[in-house]
This record gives structure tokens, sequence and C-alpha cells, in this order.
């Protein structure tokens, strides 16, 4: 049998992004996530895995992914067309122990009609695993009838640069739903209203508690000009950050799409091919910038260190109530808000974080309240010495929060009921 060899650390990047699109559950013995397949195709180029979320899931999304590996080497010189699927379960328990130095020796059988038809190693381990080998025309019977998700051709749209997507994504990723019942919640939208005019697009996304923004400056190609919103399923933003981590910053993100379909790809400094493929219409995102306040609303301008506010929310979050997790802002002075919380077990405990002085409109000293978990998600973002601006309208209204160091995201919170 011909043997190719590649990167064991490049193989587990790629099952990492297959569990995450499988949906595939290490801890639910005997669950359908157990039983997900994966499907490997032999080609000229390297080793090709693909493999796809169904919708029957806890977000209802429909997603495939598809991740090339060049060969490090191989044996044959001819190409060798070959098929197999095998269970994520077996894949993943065949990697486990496996080092990122090392190498993984692949082999399949020249029969497509061969039952035990994929054969690999790694060190002076090997493995075989009962895959059945599909030639190309089955390809559909995989993805239950949805093998255009692998296979149509779409027009490219927008290319996005790498070191953008990589500084917003992280916030982005936190303010997303979680909640089933409102699945378009759970997806991130890249607004490209004003994108061919300005360049930027805005990528938003919000659990109705919060609500990150951030500009992203955007290329428009022929079939990308045209106003519009691209729907990020959760599934595909966390495949895009896993690709996003060995890309270089100066390279691009190509987006393709059509009216129903959209496809994401990344080519990584390794060589390795990551294309990202989903279900998506663009329609039914909130009008979210209705839910902006506009800066001639504030009452309340207050300037702090990032790492000095965010010791002090971490702080509090200790001793609060955790199903409550409210924290409290109240001005005690021209130089210091006192932060406030209070928890069944802990006690009250209070703590002051001082700004400078000359330099804030503190407006009215009524308390406000915002939740520690949604402060932290947004101050961890930034380093220590950042200055962070936290502005308001009133102890009812939204809580803007911006840095320097992140002068294109704006991210805002909803206020908390006071005790």
């Amino acid at each position: 049998m011909p043997e190719m060899t590649v990167s064991v650390r490049d193989l587990c990047r790629a099952n990492t992004m297959l569990r995450k699109v499988n949906g595939y559950n290490t801890t639910r013995k005997g669950s359908a996530s157990q039983k997900r397949l994966v499907l490997l195709d032999v080609c000229d180029e390297g080793l090709v895995f693909e493999a796809c979320m169904d919708g029957a899931g806890h977000t209802k999304q429909i997603a495939s992914v598809s991740v090339t590996l060049p060969w490090a080497d191989r044996s044959s010189k001819g190409p060798v067309p070959q098929m197999a699927v095998v269970t994520q379960q077996a894949f993943t328990a065949a990697l486990a122990g496996a080092t990122s130095k090392q190498q993984a020796y692949f082999q399949l059988a020249t029969d497509p009609d061969a039952v035990d038809a994929f054969e690999f190693g790694i060190g002076s381990v090997r493995y075989t695993l009962a895959a059945k080998a599909r030639i190309a025309e089955r390809r559909g019977e995989f993805v239950d009838g949805m093998p255009h998700l692998f296979n149509d051709e779409l027009p490219l749209a927008h290319t996005i640069g790498v070191g953008a997507l990589k500084e917003l994504l992280p916030l982005t990723m936190k303010a997303l739903s979680d909640d089933s019942t409102r699945p378009v919640l759970t997806c991130a939208c890249l607004d490209t209203t004003d994108a061919v005019d300005t360049g930027v697009a805005n990528m938003v996304s919000t659990d109705t508690y919060r609500l990150a923004i951030s500009e992203i400056p955007v290329v428009c190609h022929d079939d990308g000009k045209r106003d519009g919103h691209l729907l990020l399923p959760n599934v595909v933003l966390h495949g895009l950050n896993i690709a996003l981590r060995s890309a270089d910053d100066h390279e691009a993100v190509s987006i393709y799409r059509d009216a129903t379909m959209a496809r994401v790809i990344v080519v990584d400094r390794t060589g390795v091919v990551w294309v990202l493929t989903w279900i998506d219409n663009g329609e039914g995102f909130v009008n979210w910038p209705k839910i902006v306040p506009t800066p001639e609303l504030y009452r309340r301008d207050v300037s702090y260190v990032a790492g000095d506010l965010l010791t002090a929310v971490r702080q509090m979050k200790a001793m609060g109530d955790a199903n409550v997790e409210r924290i409290v802002f109240t001005p005690v002075s021209n130089n210091a808000v006192l932060l406030e919380t209070e928890g069944v077990n802990t006690g009250a405990a209070r703590c002051d974080v001082r700004f400078k002085p000359g330099e804030q409109n503190v407006g009215d000293d009524a308390p406000h309240a915002y939740c520690a978990t949604f402060l932290i998600d947004f101050l961890q973002q930034l380093p220590e010495d950042a200055r962070v601006m936290m502005r308001s309208a009133g102890p009812l209204a939204t809580a803007v929060l911006t840095s320097a160091s992140m002068t294109n995201t704006r991210y805002l919170v909803m206020p908390m009921q006071l005790a």
C-alpha cells in the first residue's frame, strides 16, 4: 500500500475543528455525537478531512468543514485516489497521546471496495480502523443529501485581513447567545451595508444582554457589492478561530457567498487549507444600530485603568452571589468610584477604583449596576495599562465601553436592577 506522512500537529488541529463541527461529545458515552462520521479523501495536494453538522443539534445550524493537510512526504509518485469514512470517536481515540513534533503515517488500500481501508501510525504504534471505502460519486451519501455544502462553486464576495479578524473574534464570540430557541442570536452578523462606499464592515454579536460591535476593513468584490448581512454561526466562528491561529496577520480570509450559502477559506503558514461552508440567507438579525445610544445622551463618562478595574471586578465577583453577579458602581469623590456587591454567604464587599481627576464627567451620583462576567469578558481583552472609557445616560441606560487599544470596538452592557 502507498504510504504518506503528515504533521501530527496539523492533524490534531484538524481534529479539533472536525469535533467542533460534528458536535462530538467525549463525555456522553453512547451518544449520537460519538457516531459522527469523518470523510477522508486522498488527493495530490494532501489529505482532506470533511465533516458536516446536519442541523439537528443544539443551535439548528447546518455547516460543513473541509481541511486539507499538505503531505510532508509520500512514497508514491502518482495520484492515489481513495476515500474512506471513519467515526469521529475512533479517529479522536487514535490521536490520544500523540505529540505535536511527530509525523503520522497514512496508508489507504488501493482496492476501493476494501473494508479496512484506513490505516495510520504515530511513532511505533499502528492503527487499523474499520473504515468503509467510498468512491467520489458516492460522497453525497456521507452528508445525507447535502453534497452541495462541499461541492458547489460560490462567487467571491469579500476579503478581510487575518490580523483584523484575530483581534475582534474573541470578544465577538463572548457576546454570542447559546439560546437554541433563538438560533439567529447564536450567530454573529457581518454587516456590509456601507462597505462598498466606506471599505468598512461591522461585525456584531449579541445575546440581548450585551452587544459587541467591531468595525473591520473589508474589500468588496463584484459579488459582494450589494447591501446585506452575512450571518456566521457559532460553529463557524469557532472553526475560524482555530484556523486563524497559524495564519499570518498580513494574509487575507476569502468569503464566498450567494443568496443561500456562504463559505470562508483560510490558508495558514504551514499550507493547511481550511474551508467552512454553511447555509445562510442573511436574514433575521436584530436591528443593532437602533440599540446604540448617541453620544449627546451620555451623562457619565469615566475612564479607568483596565487592569485596576478588572482586578476590582474579579474580586467583587468572587465575593458576590454567583447567581446574580451584580456589581454596583457609585461615585464617592472626584477621583474614585465605589464598587459594591453582596453575597448570601459572604456578606457585603466594597472597594474603591480610582481614576485621574479632572478628566472625567461623573454626572449624577446615582448608582449603576452591571453584570460582573460581562465586564470581565471585555476587560480581559485589553492590556493592563490600557485606558477604558465607560459611558452611560443614567442608571437605567446601557453602558458603552470603549478603549484606545481597541479603537474600532464598542461593547454595550445592559444595566441590572438595583437591590
